[in-house]
């Protein structure tokens, strides 16, 4: 574990920290998933659950999520498929992004002009890009996280609401120029990070002001995307921005910026931004039912197209 950052290396060490949470995650889940089923009257007889990643390193072929799929198994009691990420780490695929599939399926039942994509941000950002000829899906850069991180660690907040305090702050070129110089970005895709990659970089921010930090983070994250978009083939006729990212006005002003793409709001689409992701999850564990692949040489790097996911069958005891 030496090689990773301290904050890692402290987390992955403590396991009764992490079996505290993984049981409250779980617990967080069934209840949220028993007030759906009582509210719309549904018996599901399957139960996709990722759970939450706190580590993934592709290198060492290890991506942890947290979630007790047995136990909530047997609080719910149906079957669960969980653990979607393993199959693809087994066959040398980054274990992610594995949304990309998910995202082809929206863009072609939504009729949109190819080149198409999808541009996620969450703590990390990642790609969906959809052309005549085939899928690519990949890790850009950073998200959300180094911005949710000073902010917390200054302020004690989760998130730079709006972006407000960016919007006030001035970008520190220089700086920006030298997160902008790692050598992820030189990286041919596929390719994948953990959301704490970059946290080695923030010690060179410690004398500036909040603001001028946060303009220059999510600058980072705004040009990041930038340049992996002009990188592409071609460029995509439209590109649907969602993750949370989506809620801050300064990163979603900055794309905007961006020429010749058609950036376009997903609730124009009929797409609610805020279940994306469960309804990613609810179409891999489809997927898996009937054992169609959800992973692809050109999204993680796995060797063959593979399916994902372990089925936990529920036994009724008498």
């Amino acid at each position: 574990l030496e090689k990773f950052d301290k904050d890692t290396v402290n987390l992955l060490n403590n396991f009764k920290f992490i079996n505290h949470l993984e049981k409250q995650i779980t617990i967080d889940h069934f209840l949220i998933t028993k007030k759906i089923i009582n509210k719309n009257k549904i018996n599901p007889d399957i139960i996709g659950f990722h759970g939450q990643t706190i580590f993934h390193d592709p290198k060492i072929s290890k991506s942890i999520q947290i979630g007790d799929a047995e136990l909530l198994k047997q609080l719910v009691k149906v079957d669960i498929i969980h653990n979607f990420r393993k199959t693809d780490l087994d066959f040398n695929g980054n274990g992610a992004p594995i949304s990309p599939i998910y995202h082809k399926y929206l863009i072609e039942s939504k009729n949109l002009k190819l080149p198409s994509c999808f541009i996620n941000i969450g703590g990390i950002s990642n790609i969906t890009y959809l052309d005549k000829n085939q899928l690519i899906g990949f890790d850009i850069g950073p998200g959300n996280c180094l911005i949710d991180r000073v902010v917390k660690d200054i302020l004690g907040k989760s998130f730079d609401r709006n972006g407000a305090l960016a919007f006030k702050g001035k970008v520190n070129n220089k700086k920006l120029n030298i997160l902008l110089d790692d050598d992820y970005f030189k990286l041919d895709f596929p390719k994948s990070l953990d959301k704490n990659y970059f946290n080695k970089y923030l010690h060179i921010f410690n004398e500036d002001k909040i603001e001028d930090v946060l303009a220059t983070l999510s600058t980072f994250t705004i040009k990041s995307i930038e340049r992996q978009l002009l990188s592409l083939r071609r460029l995509p006729k439209n590109c649907i921005i969602t993750g949370g990212g989506l809620k801050n006005e300064f990163i979603c002003r900055g794309l905007m910026k961006i020429k010749n793409i058609n950036f376009i709001p997903p609730k124009k689409l009929d797409i609610n931004p805020d279940t994306l992701e469960a309804e990613m999850i609810c179409y891999l564990t489809a997927r898996r039912i009937h054992n169609l692949p959800i992973t692809f040489p050109t999204t993680t790097g796995v060797k063959k197209a593979t399916t994902g996911g372990e089925l936990l069958k529920y036994i009724e005891l008498n």
